[in-house]
């Protein structure tokens, strides 16, 4: 059964489905402070479905927004890619870096952009789980599930936490309050969430995906990504990427943050379950995490704190 993508609630439980909706129309009434919805991005998303979609398309589309035009060039033309050329035309530079490289400099620099005035501590942290996690659901997309779009399991995993900025954006105390719990007891986000009685940022992602009007496979990883469990209803594919992306936020967490040992072990049991593989699988795909480190650390500090500022 292929299954159907869109916003529908399948999957979620009467309460939930209750506390989501309250949420998306929360947002919806807070609009003056949340950002514009990156139009872009739906359109991007809808041109590389598209199986003739070539750098041309890709850049004509960028060209209608000349400040989005501005960003990009500025980073294909940084230090970060060591291009020899200077390169001044959109359609140039996605034909240099290819079309996959462009897309995922084009949601990086729309998310980049839409959220500001977070602490800049709390904005590298979590662009640099949100790039390790992407960078990891990409790798596990070609090695494990290589049916997946590797460029749609980026993309995902990059913007799958992203309900954390919404916090940050809408109710800094409860971020603020959050955030210390977190670092004197190094759990899981949920396990805080629970213990000062704040909404879940997974609901904060699927309702802003709703108010931003993203394609419905992004609500799902944001609200599924903690658990990997999507929807019956959905798609083989959107399926895969959510068990993908969990696997992947589990496992860069692990690399990243202090989190204490009932955390820790709490996060290898969900990645077993997730993925259904062993102690040695688990090994691997750390050591993969740990591997590609440093490129997500390269590529927030190019990419990411510039426009953030």
């Amino acid at each position: 059964m292929d299954g159907q993508d869109g916003y529908g609630d399948d999957g979620v439980d009467g309460t939930q489905r209750a506390r989501l909706l309250s949420v998306a129309e929360l947002l919806e009434r807070d609009k003056k402070r949340l950002p514009a919805s990156p139009k872009v991005l739906v359109d991007l998303d809808e041109l590389l479905r598209r199986p003739t979609a070539g750098a041309a398309d890709v850049g004509r589309l960028l060209e209608r927004d000349p400040a989005l035009v501005a960003v990009v060039l500025s980073l294909v033309n940084s230090a970060y890619y060591g291009l020899r050329v200077r390169i001044v035309d959109p359609r140039l530079g996605v034909a240099y870096l290819g079309i996959e490289e462009v897309h995922r400099l084009v949601v990086a620099a729309t998310i980049a952009q839409s959220f500001r005035n977070i602490p800049a501590t709390r904005l590298r942290a979590h662009w640099t789980l949100a790039h390790l996690t992407a960078l990891v659901s990409r790798s596990l997309a070609g090695e494990r599930m290589p049916w997946l779009s590797r460029s749609a399991a980026w993309s995902s995993g990059l913007l799958h936490d992203i309900g954390e900025l919404v916090r940050w954006q809408i109710d800094r105390e409860s971020a603020e309050t959050l955030a210390e719990y977190r670092a004197q007891h190094h759990c899981l986000p949920e396990e805080a969430e629970v213990a000062i009685e704040t909404t879940p940022a997974p609901l904060y992602a699927a309702a802003l995906c709703r108010v931003w009007n993203l394609p419905g496979p992004f609500e799902i990883v944001c609200r599924s990504h903690r658990t990997g469990v999507a929807p019956t209803t959905c798609r083989r594919d959107t399926v895969d990427i959510v068990r993908v992306v969990a696997s992947a936020s589990h496992a860069s967490r692990i690399v990243l943050d202090r989190m204490n040992p009932a955390a820790e072990a709490e996060s290898i049991a969900r990645i077993e379950d997730i993925l259904v593989t062993d102690r040695a699988g688990i090994d691997a795909l750390l050591a993969l995490a740990e591997a590609l480190r440093p490129e997500a650390e390269r590529a927030v500090s190019a990419h990411m704190m510039p426009l953030a500022v």
